[in-house]
């Protein structure tokens, strides 16, 4: 970042080199140009057979056992990186994976990086401790780490992950979100001239705000000591966010609410309103999967709205556009913008089951590789045959995914759903592209190792597809200890019942996979009777749609995710395929 005078200097000797020294500029850009092009080469290779233990011990000796988080400050929330241990901590439990996610959650919502007031949070902390925050929030930040806490809070169940996604959304919903749909891209971190002036309180203004008595409160829960301190005003963190017991809570809510009605009279700092198309698709997995997961059809609504309202406005004669600016489309999509949209999409196609999205899927993916699949390296460029940008490609996690990582999850994901030869031979081909890399640097790969275990052992998601797609099967939590499997045939299949006429034929059934959780009652309906062209006797089979409802006993103290192995077997009128086991996330 330039200090403005700084900015006004540097721009008053680029003007004078243009206007002086021309000729020398273009000769520098394209040599520029043409060293980033000889880059642009990449080295295929089979990836290393044991790149997810590589990448995990990689970002587990990163890990600050102290204060969370991953390397040294400026703190980064490092969204990737935290998808990928959750991922991780539901197919392989151990103590320290879930210590780096719980201790980096429980830091950042205690810390100032968290807005406790407002919701939502800050892009970085500029300390170790997740205390004093660069003020600025991007709308990717909110999208991504409202997936990290709900996808955490359907790990462990702890109460504060719910809070704070939920939290994170009510903020982008209500204060981010324009009047046609679309969000907002950031707030600044800088009102009246001073960074973080909208969000830090001196002491005499909260005492000016609160009783007595809930000023007492507030200092028995928030930190109001130096070490939160910005030029003798404060950043609003929590002690120890952990230690608040829960009818504590009630009274904390008040005091902050009071707070907020304070803080919204100030002057804000100023709101970016131009809308991104690829960071409005980053929300949509969050919302969609919050209310999945909460069981609030608001985000679920607002997830599907979202992406319709991307799917009707982004479009302009048949070109995909990548910024909009007061109704006003800008910029021609980058490739970003279509591996997000396409992961959005497949995301409102698991939520409704409509194969609508599945449509809009296969048509961006059709776009993406007429305009950004090297034909001849493989991967996808960043940009499409643009004079301002280098056709390059990108692998590694930023602050944003990796949208090369992100397209391979998609292809993945598709390929699950719908089963392509091109699609198979493509996702091998992209991952094939950044191998070398991956296995140099699996930490800066989380994306894509992510997507390897989707595609080497099957997705973790309540919804699964088994068959190349001909078998969906949706896991959906009723109660506590009440759970529903959902599972729909496409036409001509069928499954064995849970009790097969034969002793040769493989029955539908569900055993526990946690040692932790006992099935204690699973009901399954009753088979029809059927007589089929390679049987000369009647089977007792499932067709269609067929519900099966489970009771579940938690044995254990501490809470971990139920999974349920599903054994199953398709078969048509004419051939039986081979039985298969999946594994059902509830």
């Amino acid at each position: 970042y330039f200090p403005k005078k700084d900015l006004l200097t540097i721009l008053s000797r680029i003007k004078n080199l243009w206007e002086n020294q021309q000729d020398r500029i273009i000769t520098q850009a394209n040599d520029i140009n043409k060293i980033l092009n000889a880059n642009a080469t990449l080295i295929k290779s089979p990836i290393n057979k044991d790149i997810s233990v590589q990448a995990l011990d990689s970002i587990l000796s990163e890990f600050d056992e102290l204060e969370g988080g991953f390397g040294n400050a400026p703190k980064f929330p490092n969204e990737s990186i935290l998808l990928l241990l959750i991922n991780e901590q539901f197919r392989h439990p151990n103590a320290e994976q879930l210590e780096a996610i719980t201790l980096t959650l429980d830091t950042m919502a205690s810390g100032g990086i968290y807005d406790t007031i407002g919701g939502g949070f800050h892009r970085y902390a500029i300390d170790s401790a997740w205390l004093i925050p660069h003020f600025e929030k991007m709308l990717y930040n909110q999208a991504q780490l409202a997936l990290v806490y709900a996808r955490a809070y359907k790990l462990t169940q702890k109460p504060l992950y719910k809070k704070i996604a939920e939290q994170t959304l009510d903020y982008v919903l209500k204060e981010m979100q324009g009047k046609n749909g679309g969000f907002f891209s950031a707030t600044d971190a800088d009102s009246q001239g001073e960074e973080g002036r909208f969000f830090i309180w001196s002491k005499d203004e909260l005492e000016n705000s609160l009783s007595k008595n809930e000023f007492t409160n507030f200092n028995k829960w928030f930190d109001l000591s130096h070490s939160s301190e910005i030029d003798g005003a404060h950043v609003i963190h929590f002690k120890n966010i952990n230690s608040i017991k829960t009818n504590e809570h009630i009274q904390i809510n008040k005091i902050l609410d009071k707070l907020y009605q304070v803080r919204i009279k100030r002057i804000p700092p100023l709101t970016d309103k131009k809308i991104l198309l690829s960071w409005n698709a980053l929300m949509i997995p969050a919302l969609l999967e919050a209310g999945e997961i909460f069981n609030d059809s608001k985000y679920t609504e607002s997830g599907l709205d979202l992406a319709n309202y991307l799917y009707d406005n982004f479009y302009k004669d048949g070109e995909l556009y990548r910024v909009s600016i007061d109704n006003k489309l800008e910029a021609k999509a980058l490739f970003e913008d279509y591996a997000y949209l396409a992961n959005a999409y497949i995301s409102a196609f698991d939520q409704t089951n409509n194969n609508i999205w599945l449509e809009r899927t296969i048509q961006l993916i059709d776009t993406m590789n007429d305009k950004f699949w090297d034909k001849k390296e493989f991967g996808f460029n960043i940009a499409h045959n643009s004079k301002y940008i280098n056709n390059n490609k990108e692998s590694y996690d930023a602050a944003i995914p990796s949208s090369n990582g992100i397209a391979y999850q998609v292809l993945v994901k598709l390929n699950n759903r719908i089963s392509n030869k091109d699609l198979e031979q493509q996702k091998h081909q992209l991952l094939s592209a950044f191998a070398n890399n991956i296995n140099q640097d699996p930490y800066g790969h989380s994306s894509f190792i992510l997507g390897i275990n989707n595609d080497y052992h099957g997705e973790v998601a309540n919804t699964q597809y088994v068959y190349d797609g001909r078998i969906h099967i949706q896991s959906t939590k009723l109660s506590s200890d009440q759970f529903e499997i959902n599972i729909k045939l496409k036409p001509i299949w069928h499954i064995n019942s849970n009790k097969p006429l034969q002793d040769s034929l493989i029955a539908t059934n569900i055993v526990s996979a946690n040692k932790n959780w006992e099935i204690i009652q699973a009901s399954y309906p009753k088979g029809n009777l059927v007589k089929l062209g390679f049987s000369s006797t009647k089977l007792s089979i499932y067709k269609n749609q067929v519900s099966i409802k489970v009771k579940l006993n938690n044995k254990s103290e501490d809470f971990t995710p139920p999974i349920l192995t599903l054994t199953l077997q398709a078969c048509s009128d004419e051939v039986c395929l081979p039985p298969t086991d999946v594994d059902l996330l509830i």
